[in-house]
């Protein structure tokens, strides 16, 4: 992490081509924290005490199936691939990302000043690798906040979550803070702002 530190100390001085330098650095810095927190996100949700394991987080989500079936989905199944709504959302976010990222002038800009050698590679498996962040954290995060909502250690017990709550994106923040508490929220605040 110092070498990173370093270069881009020595890129600030530079005049030639130092934005685009220190643009391509700090996003690697902001990734690198970022990657650190979700990672740890990930693992502190499934080894929680009122998890324990991934066995038992599956047999929590079984058990809400049971008692909450969704509408929609196969068996009103929570860990279903047949689901209506998850089709109609994949669409969207499909649409929407193709969207933000036609409109967005950094991600021209980065384009643009790459080598192509480096650049193709480089979207690729950030495209690849990028997919798997918000699957294994939301399916995760997602999964638990069904198990833990009626837990005490969730920060709206006794009450469930609504579909307002839900929709508005709280299942994270709840999760976060009913795993790891004030110092959850904390670095899932800055996550929020490393990523915008």
């Amino acid at each position: 992490m110092i070498w990173v530190t370093r270069a881009m100390k020595k890129t600030l001085n530079e005049d030639n081509h130092s934005t685009e330098t220190a643009t391509f650095l700090t996003d690697y810095v902001h990734t690198f924290i970022i990657m650190i927190i979700l990672a740890w996100l990930t693992i502190k949700v499934i080894v929680v005490k009122e998890i324990g394991s991934i066995g038992a987080l599956y047999d929590a989500v079984i058990a809400a199936d049971k008692e909450n079936p969704v509408a929609g989905n196969y068996e009103g199944s929570h860990l279903t691939m047949r689901s209506e709504g998850c089709l109609y959302f994949g669409i969207l976010h499909v649409i929407s990302n193709f969207g933000a990222v036609i409109m967005d002038t950094g991600f021209w800009q980065k384009g643009f000043s790459a080598d192509v050698a480096a650049a193709v590679p480089g979207y690729v498996l950030g495209g690849v690798a990028s997919f798997s962040v918000p699957w294994t954290v939301g399916t995760i995060v997602g999964l638990a906040g069904l198990a833990l909502e009626r837990t005490p250690a969730f920060p709206i017990y006794p009450r469930l979550m609504t579909a307002e709550e839900v929709d508005a994106g709280l299942v994270l923040p709840y999760v976060t803070q009913a795993v790891a508490g004030k110092a959850g929220a904390g670095a899932l605040l800055l996550t929020i702002f490393m990523v915008s």
